[in-house]
């Protein structure tokens, strides 16, 4: 009975372990997914990118403005998925989810923060490069609008949990300097540059002033 116990406890053990194995490879291939995933969208930035510098060396204007027009959605499309994936990060790391998982929270976090600034540069500089597009084709209130976004990204994102993250990243000092604390700065109060382009245009007309005594008033 005792060496039949011992037979079952085995090939329970033999099963556990083949288990274990097959969620091993799975939890591999989902890692390899995810990452594929992120790489797309920042490909989509790149591409984004790529338009917009061939658009300023093409000499028909139809030709142009329709290769910007795309670069503009490639950036935006990028930014918005960027965006999404790095508040899940950061959700993922702010309500403790990694603490499910004992002898992996360590793992977890560090696997959370390849990603975030994987993610956080890329989707800085597409939003800037948004920014700038539109300021070069003289789209003053689409810049403003664009700078907004961004700040509310940065809010939204880093500005709520620059001391979360500082403490989760290895190569963040801790001090207003560090990594994510400069970073949460870089939130920009656009508001009265906004109210300012969306108030309605002022007309003022001039008469010209025949009279001597007008004219001295």
């Amino acid at each position: 009975m005792q060496a039949a116990n011992a037979m079952q406890v085995k090939a329970l053990q033999e099963q556990l372990d083949e288990i274990a194995e097959q969620i091993t490879v799975i939890d591999g291939r989902v890692k390899e997914v995810l990452r594929g995933q992120q790489n797309d969208r920042i490909g989509l930035f790149h591409s984004g990118m790529s338009l917009y510098l061939e658009a300023r060396e093409v000499s028909d204007e139809g030709l142009q403005k329709l290769l910007i027009s795309q670069s503009l959605r490639a950036l935006s499309d990028a930014a918005a998925q960027l965006d999404l994936e790095l508040q899940e990060d950061v959700a993922y790391l702010s309500n403790g989810e990694y603490k499910k998982a004992k002898g992996k929270r360590m793992k977890l976090i560090d696997e959370k923060m390849v990603s975030i600034n994987r993610c956080f540069p890329v989707l800085h500089q597409a939003s800037v490069a948004r920014t700038a597009i539109y300021c070069e084709q003289g789209e003053v209130k689409a810049m403003a609008s664009a700078l907004e976004a961004y700040s509310r990204l940065i809010k939204q994102t880093v500005g709520s949990y620059a001391g979360l993250l500082a403490e989760f990243d290895t190569s963040d000092d801790g001090t207003d300097q560090g990594i994510w604390r400069s970073r949460a700065a870089l939130q920009l109060d656009v508001s009265t540059l906004s109210k300012a382009l969306s108030a309605p245009e002022k007309t003022f007309y001039l008469e010209a002033i025949t009279d001597e005594k007008e004219a001295e008033k």
